[in-house]
């Protein structure tokens, strides 16, 4: 949205081929800085960039770092090109094809972007739309529970009196082997809470009802 903010010549973009956008990622693969866009939800002093981008506000928006593990270049048809990346949390892949672009002394911007995993999760694993409109309890039946999709998350299995305590949203009195978040599974695998340490053992930051991964 706005007005055009830049326009390079045609003969400059033209000299960017295939292999030359190709070469161009090896900069960029590993630990990099990136200054994120103005349209975004990081907050400055308590309020998101992209309210203040709207309002017409220009400030100085802090750099960081990202890592980005895999950056490979796909099918490309000059002026533009694919490329497919494997990064870590806050990265802005926005910034990243602008910030190659760059390379050439030229503009750049993404025309279309597509999240294809996050963690443990692939699209590979999803279901289209088509098949569960086509049948929706055979899509029920294929769909990932509740306890799988966080699995790469420390685990608890709990004891039936414990889970009777943390339903009631009670603190338990365990000791976690790692910090942050874990999820809390019954005997039969079942995911009761989410629980993370505090003083005196866990505390219930998310629950479940008896039904929600069955």
């Amino acid at each position: 949205e706005g007005t055009i903010t830049r326009e390079d010549p045609p003969e400059a973009i033209a000299r960017v081929d295939a292999a030359a956008f190709a070469a161009a990622l090896a900069s960029f693969r590993g630990s990099i800085t990136q200054t994120p866009p103005m349209y975004s939800a990081i907050k400055v002093d308590g309020r998101p960039l992209h309210e203040r981008a709207r309002a017409g506000e220009s400030i100085e928006v802090p750099s960081r770092e990202v890592e980005i593990f895999e950056l490979e270049a796909g099918e490309s048809c000059p002026p533009q090109f694919d490329f497919s990346a494997r990064c870590s949390k806050g990265t802005y892949i926005r910034t990243l094809a602008a910030d190659i672009a760059a390379t050439f002394a030229l503009g750049g911007h993404l025309t279309a972007l597509r999240r294809t995993a996050i963690g443990a999760l692939s699209v590979t694993d999803g279901l289209t739309l088509a098949a569960i409109e086509a049948d929706p309890d055979a899509a029920a039946r294929g769909a990932m529970s509740m306890a799988d999709a966080i699995s790469w998350m420390p685990t608890l299995t709990l004891a039936d009196a414990e889970v009777v305590q943390v339903r009631q949203g009670k603190r338990l009195a365990r000791a976690p082997e790692t910090v942050g978040l874990h999820r809390a599974l019954d005997a039969d695998g079942r995911l009761v809470a989410l629980l993370e340490a505090a003083e005196g053992g866990m505390r219930v930051q998310r629950g479940f009802p008896p039904a929600a991964d069955g």
